[in-house]
């Protein structure tokens, strides 16, 4: 610990040094070096920390291609008020930093390439070869400018009905901010705002328990030192725990090398069903949270998989990424959300789950996914039950990632190896846009394969429907395959549903209930 803390100094001294040269260097342009979170998010290669999100709009007839294109300019416009959204993103002496006022509204949206004419209607195969093909392209001007905009200029063939589908594809630097804030983002520059009536400037009055209040306040701020405090004794036992014994993984997901080309395939449902069907499994198994379920489906699909390929792996190491404020993100109310009052940065960090696959099944009459859901259950409590998010968060994030130079960082992050990155989201409910001219059909996002990590598989719930976006590194698996992961997903979702209600039918599920050892 003397050491660790020694270094940490040393290199927070030389940062600040940094920082006062590029401040003289670069005057009021100068927008500051990366600090915790995002710093975090630029230790490797630019091009392996690059989110792409797919916003599919589902448009009246007479909306066109170039109607959604000039819109979007002044949604770009709109987004450059913000200093991340207009500043190029440079790296000196081993630090990142912003360089203000650097964009114009044309570095940062661009027209999708035509395949034949603009009136030829794209069927979805051809679609997503086109988005193969923009996931994988690095961002405009050598990865310095941090986000685009790709708007599709054809229409597709997404849903059987009378309206067009246009795609979108907005690309972002994780660096700029994490996933609840972009979809915060998006509410707040896309959606239609309602009329506010009520225009009544209403004064608070001072309120008869005030001292009642900041008694509150104080007994938190104890709470919160006592709690720094804990997390502080628990660093050295968190730096072996994740340093040195969890990601030592080796099958056939987790290659020595990859080799940066992803295969990025799609999967969502037309109606809110499986989102319901998971609400019932929380509701029929007190305890069980929305992401176990999703984490035990993807869980048996990626098993398939192993199966299929003869390898039998019981535990992988995933990293989750733990975000605050995550399950607020389905209450949004657009016309109170501005995007000059959001957090623009990271606010999250990671935790190594243990995540099962292999599944040694230690009673015939149950099945094995609802097994399967029981050890999801106990690897998630036990991290529930754990301070490594404050651990990490404190450690990682805001000491070690903002103090160390990104290539000490990355030679940290080369002793830890996961297969994959495991993301569940709620979502926002449907944006109109407008004035009711377009509306957000789907939000499909793929989480960046960042840290040498191959594999990566997000989960969302935009409109309380399904929406899933998985990648991984060609060098791995072949596409075909990531298909199957992917689409499997659904169908392990009915399966436990099925299991459940058989259960209910013959009236023993609550006796199944109390003799499993979940937990």
């Amino acid at each position: 610990m003397p050491i660790g803390g020694l270094i940490l100094f040393v290199f927070g001294v030389y940062r600040q040094i940094v920082f006062m040269v590029l401040k003289i260097k670069y005057g009021s342009k100068f927008g500051g070096l990366l600090k915790g979170s995002d710093a975090f998010h630029m230790t490797s290669e630019s091009s392996d920390h690059v989110i792409n999100s797919l916003l599919m709009f589902k448009c009246a007839k007479d909306f066109t291609a170039n109607m959604l294109y000039q819109n979007m300019r002044e949604v770009v416009q709109n987004m450059q008020q913000r200093t991340k959204f207009n500043s190029r993103f440079q790296t000196s002496f081993g630090y990142t930093y912003m360089l203000k006022d650097e964009l114009r509204v044309d570095d940062c949206i661009k027209e999708m390439r035509i395949i034949g004419s603009r009136q030829i209607k794209l069927s979805k195969p051809e679609f997503l070869e086109l988005l193969n093909e923009y996931c994988n392209l690095e961002l405009p001007q050598d990865n310095t400018v941090p986000w685009e905009i790709l708007v599709g200029q054809q229409p597709i063939y997404w849903e059987d009905d009378e309206f067009t589908y246009l795609p979108l594809l907005f690309r972002n630097q994780h660096a700029i901010a994490d996933g609840i804030t972009l979809l915060q983002v998006m509410v707040s520059v896309l959606s239609d705002k309602e009329e506010n009536n009520d225009n009544s400037a209403t004064r608070s009055e001072p309120s008869p328990f005030k001292k009642n209040i900041i008694i509150e306040h104080i007994r938190c701020a104890i709470k919160a030192a006592l709690v720094s405090l804990y997390v502080l004794l628990l660093i050295p036992a968190a730096c072996v725990t994740n340093f040195l014994l969890k990601g030592k993984d080796s099958n056939i997901l987790c290659g020595p090398t990859l080799g940066k080309i992803r295969h990025f395939v799609l999967d969502f449902e037309f109606s809110s069903n499986y989102v319901s069907v998971i609400k019932e499994i929380k509701w029929r198994i007190p305890g069980t949270s929305f992401p176990d379920v999703v984490l035990t489906a993807f869980s048996a699909s990626l098993n398939d998989y192993f199966v299929r390929k003869n390898a039998r792996n019981e535990y992988i190491s995933a990293a989750v990424p733990v975000l605050l404020g995550s399950s607020e993100i389905y209450k949004l109310d657009p016309k109170n959300v501005n995007i000059q009052d959001l957090e623009i940065d990271n606010k999250h960090s990671f935790l190594i789950l243990n995540f099962p696959l292999h599944i040694k099944q230690k009673r015939t009459n149950i099945e094995e996914i609802f097994t399967r859901l029981g050890v999801i259950r106990k690897q998630t409590t036990i991290l529930k039950k754990s301070y490594d998010y404050q651990v990490m968060m404190l450690l990682f994030n805001k000491l070690i990632c903002t103090c160390l130079p990104r290539q000490l960082v990355r030679r940290l992050l080369k002793s830890t190896r996961c297969t994959a990155i495991v993301s569940v989201l709620p979502g926002p409910p449907k944006l109109r846009c407008w004035k009711g001219m377009a509306s957000v059909s789907n939000v499909i996002a793929f989480t960046p394969n960042a840290y040498n990590i191959g594999t990566s598989f997000t989960f969302n719930t935009y409109d309380e429907r399904v929406h899933i976006g998985m990648s991984v590194d060609t060098s791995l698996i072949d596409m075909e395959d990531v298909e199957e992961i992917a689409k499997s997903v659904l169908a392990h979702i009915r399966s436990l549903d099925d299991y459940l209600t058989a259960l209910e039918r013959c009236n023993i599920l609550d006796e199944v209930l109390e003799t499993y050892p979940f937990l």
